[in-house]
């Protein structure tokens, strides 16, 4: 779970603010240009009103959550997730990457 999840989680800030950062990021890079380091991310941040600078300020906190993600990508790679998006149904891996509606018509035909 990412910092600020934990931090909408405990009530320590918005709900949304997680999803409003990660749209931030995806268009500070893919759209103004900004390479995401620490600095583009805390761009990201301030126009999210995500709260990323004591994160950044924690050198020893940064770790943990970076430690947790690089955990957390190997457990995906182990569970065969190789590529992005990843697809579930009723919590079982299905297929990655881009596929044709006959493939999801295949998979949702035969959930219980």
């Amino acid at each position: 779970m990412s910092y600020l999840q934990v931090k909408a989680e405990n009530g320590e800030i918005d709900k949304g603010i997680p999803n409003q950062f990660q749209e931030e990021a995806f268009l500070s890079y893919f759209t103004y240009g900004e390479f995401p380091d620490q600095a583009g991310l805390l761009k990201a941040a301030e126009r999210a009103n995500a709260p990323l600078d004591p994160l950044f300020q924690n050198p020893q906190l940064l770790r943990q959550y970076a430690d947790q993600a690089s955990q957390e990508a190997m457990q995906h790679h182990l569970n065969g997730i190789s590529g992005i998006p990843f697809f579930f149904f009723n919590e079982k891996p299905a297929f990655s990457g881009a596929r044709p509606v006959d493939d999801f018509m295949s998979v949702l035909t035969q959930l219980p």
